[in-house]
């Protein structure tokens, strides 16, 4: 005697509750996979812009903790704050760059480093000090938030300025 329809409509629904399930694991890790690590990001960086000829450079690319790197600074493991400034730096910044999400403080000031800002600047949702002037960027500033400290002067940026610009609140 065949199942009754309710338990048929039951295990269909299981079975497509497991589809759909399986099918966002896939997703998720192929979205996982793809983002680099901070190490793999910052590595990837420091080649990008000349690393091996940088004022100061000590431990990048070594075996020790990306966190113990001159001018890196991280919180529970995290790299929040990257000091940049006058060092040397010369090339464009990768796009990978974008995801260092708990990223809160930056300065890239008087370097030479050039091109257009990574479209993955907006994922720096944290970040408040970006200074970024006395180097050759161009292309269209990108749409972040949250910034308290800019510097942009020197550069080659072109286009209107984010439209939340004059909602900073708290720009210096």
């Amino acid at each position: 005697q065949p199942p009754p329809t309710s338990l048929l409509v039951l295990h269909e629904m299981i079975n497509s509750i497991l589809v759909i399930l399986f099918t966002f694991m896939i997703i998720c890790d192929h979205c996982l996979c793809t983002i680099p690590d901070q190490r793999s990001i910052l590595i990837e960086f420091f080649y990008a812009t000349g690393g091996p000829h940088w004022r100061q450079k000590n431990n990048w690319d070594t075996a020790a903790n990306e966190c113990t790197w001159q001018r890196v600074s991280c919180s529970s493991g995290r790299v929040y704050n990257i000091d940049g400034f006058y060092n040397n730096m010369s090339g464009t910044i990768p796009e990978s760059f974008g995801y260092l999400s708990k990223l809160t403080y930056l300065d890239f000031s008087y370097n030479n480093l050039y091109g257009s800002l990574p479209s993955t600047f907006v994922n720096l949702t944290e970040i408040w000090h970006l200074k970024i002037g006395g180097n050759m960027f161009s292309g269209i500033f990108p749409e972040i938030e949250n910034v308290q400290t800019l510097e942009l002067g020197g550069n080659q940026f072109s286009g209107p300025l984010p439209y939340n610009l004059g909602t900073w609140s708290n720009l210096f």
